[in-house]
C-alpha cells in the first residue's frame, strides 16, 4: 500500500511541475499595474434599456481577475475591426505566466439572441508567440 501511495505522490509533483511556470518579467508587470489601480470615483449610471449599445472598432474593456492561488491578472476584450458584417474581437490575458491572445471574427445578428452568434474565425497565440488559426470544420463545433 505503501508504495502505491509514494507512486501517486511523485505521479502528483510531475503533474504539477508540468504546469505553467511563473515569468519573473510578467510577474513583475502585473504587480506594477496592480499597484497602480485606484478606485474610481465615477458613477456609472444603470443602463435605461437592454438594447446593448452598437457595436464598433476601439471599443474596449478590461478587467483585473484573481485566480485560485490568489494571483492577479487582466482579461482586456477590444474590438480591433469590422469585416462583412462581422466584428474582431480581440482577447488578451496577461497573467503571471505570460501572455495569451485570441482573435475572433464574430457575427453577433441580433444581440438579444445568443442563438444568432456566429463565428466565423479564430485564431490563438500562446505565451511562446505561436499563431495557430483554427480551421473551418472545428469552428464550426463551437
Amino acid at each position: 500500500m505503501n508504495k502505491r501511495l509514494g507512486g501517486f505522490a511523485l505521479l502528483s509533483l510531475l503533474v504539477a511541475a508540468c504546469g505553467p511556470s511563473i515569468d519573473p518579467a510578467a510577474r513583475a508587470d502585473i504587480d506594477r499595474r496592480v499597484a497602480a489601480l485606484q478606485i474610481g470615483a465615477n458613477t456609472v449610471p444603470r443602463p435605461t434599456s437592454f438594447e446593448p449599445m452598437p457595436l464598433a472598432p476601439g471599443q474596449w474593456t478590461q478587467y483585473k481577475m484573481i485566480d485560485d492561488k490568489g494571483h492577479p491578472s487582466f482579461l482586456t476584450q477590444k474590438i480591433v475591426g469590422e469585416e462583412a458584417g462581422a466584428h474582431w474581437i480581440e482577447t488578451l490575458h496577461e497573467s503571471y505566466t505570460g501572455r495569451t491572445s485570441q482573435r475572433m471574427l464574430v457575427a453577433f445578428g441580433n444581440r438579444m439572441d445568443p442563438g444568432q452568434v456566429q463565428i466565423r474565425a479564430v485564431k490563438m497565440k500562446d505565451s511562446s508567440g505561436k499563431v495557430t488559426e483554427m480551421p473551418p470544420e472545428v469552428i464550426g463545433m463551437l
